[in-house]
């Protein structure tokens, strides 16, 4: 399960904001794509940084993320995978921040949410 408890998810941040983006990675497929992905989910997370959301905007972010890290987990490995998780974290906090009314949606309706688009429905 993606959904973490707030001392996961405290810890984590802590590693995202110590990982180092532009880190040499190994010369396979799967660091190639988590070093794709590193880079794309921090400039994300910059982006989220800049801009003002609705209360709507950060749930679409939330979705957003949600489906990003279930995607992301098909190509990477599982370890590297938590590390993703932490940048897309990272980026929906900054949303919520950045947000007057912020009202997340519920942990079992982001689940119904991916799962359904993932269906095809």
């Amino acid at each position: 399960n993606r959904f973490k408890d707030s001392m996961e998810l405290e810890i984590e941040r802590l590693v995202a904001k110590k990982l180092q983006i532009f880190a040499p990675i190994p010369f396979n497929r799967n660091g190639a794509i988590v070093g794709i992905l590193r880079i794309a989910f921090k400039a994300l997370y910059e982006y989220m940084r800049e801009e003002m959301f609705a209360k709507f905007g950060v749930q679409q972010i939330q979705v957003d993320c949600a489906f990003l890290a279930d995607a992301a987990r098909i190509f990477v490995e599982s370890e590297d995978a938590g590390a993703l998780d932490s940048l897309l974290d990272e980026a929906l906090t900054s949303a919520s921040r950045r947000c007057e009314d912020p009202a997340l949606i519920d942990v079992d309706g982001v689940e119904r949410i991916v799962a359904a688009r993932k269906q095809g429905q």
